[in-house]
C-alpha cells in the first residue's frame, strides 16, 4: 500500500491571534480536566507543557469524547485557526455537559440527604412500640383505679 504524504510546516513565528487561541484552549482543557474525576494529572501537565499550537489542538482533540467523524474532520482541516475554533467549540460543549452532570449529581445527593434527615427525624419523634405498649398499660390501670394522680 502506498500513500502520498504532504507535510504541513508550522509558521516559524506564532501570531498573537494563534497565541490567544492557545492560551484560551489550555484554559478550557484545564477546566475540563478538573471536571473529570478520573482524569490523570499527567494530561493537564502535557497540555500545559505543549508548545506547538498544532500539536496542542491535536492532543486535546485526541482526548475528547467526540464522534470519530468529528475527529476525522479535524484531522482533515489544514487551517490552524479553523481547527482551534472547532476544538474550542467541541470542548466548550463538553464542559457545559460536565457542569450539568455535576450539578445533577449534587442535587440528587442533596435530595437523598434531605430524605434521610427527614426519615431519621420521623424515627426519632415517633414513639417505639414498647413505649406505646407501656403507655396503654398505664392508662388502662389508671382508668381501673379511677384516674391519674
Amino acid at each position: 500500500m502506498l500513500a502520498r504524504v504532504e507535510y504541513l510546516n508550522e509558521p516559524a513565528t506564532i501570531s498573537s491571534d494563534v497565541e490567544a487561541r492557545v492560551l484560551h484552549l489550555k484554559k478550557l482543557a484545564a477546566e475540563a480536566i478538573t471536571l473529570l474525576p478520573q482524569a490523570p494529572a499527567e494530561i493537564g501537565n502535557a497540555v500545559q507543557a505543549m508548545e506547538s499550537p498544532s500539536a496542542l489542538v491535536d492532543l486535546i482533540a485526541s482526548f475528547m469524547d467526540v464522534k470519530s467523524s468529528d475527529k476525522q474532520q479535524l484531522l482533515e482541516t489544514a487551517d490552524l485557526k479553523v481547527r482551534f475554533d472547532r476544538v474550542t467549540e467541541l470542548l466548550t460543549h463538553r464542559i457545559e455537559v460536565l457542569r450539568l452532570q455535576r450539578q445533577i449529581e449534587q442535587n440528587t445527593r442533596e435530595a437523598i440527604d434531605e430524605r434521610q434527615k427527614g426519615s431519621a427525624a420521623a424515627r426519632t419523634d415517633a414513639p417505639d412500640s414498647k413505649t406505646v405498649g407501656r403507655n396503654r398499660r398505664f392508662l388502662g390501670r389508671a382508668s381501673e383505679t379511677g384516674g391519674i394522680d
